[in-house]
């Protein structure tokens, strides 16, 4: 895509519910794999990418533990939005990229 152009998306009607319902239900699953409440989800993804970059991309020799149960304020799309900038994805490669950071450091879901 070049940069002098932008892409907009929007959906409407039984589509935009459809789209809610699946950000809300993509949103309990990462809380239920990270182990936390869904406003927490943003703060555990970043410790779970802190705890991945030094692992698995630096290679120290650190405690693999999730500790953090700070919270966030804000609706389903906005946890989910802020998460996938955590991460540095698109909110729909969001769930797949936790997977794999859980797998690569081998913390039971």
């Amino acid at each position: 895509m070049s940069d002098s152009i932008v892409r907009i998306e929007y959906v409407a009607g039984n589509a935009a519910l459809a789209y809610e319902e699946q950000e809300q239900d993509t949103l309990d699953y990462i809380a239920k794999l990270l182990h936390v409440n869904k406003n927490q989800v943003p703060k555990r993804a970043e410790e779970l990418f802190t705890l991945w970059k030094h692992v698995v991309k630096k290679g120290k020799d650190i405690p693999i533990t999730l500790t953090s149960e700070e919270t966030i304020t804000g609706n389903d799309k906005e946890l989910l939005e802020q998460t996938a900038k955590i991460l540095k994805t698109q909110v729909e490669h969001v769930q797949t990229t936790i997977n794999r950071f859980l797998k690569e450091l081998n913390i039971k879901r």
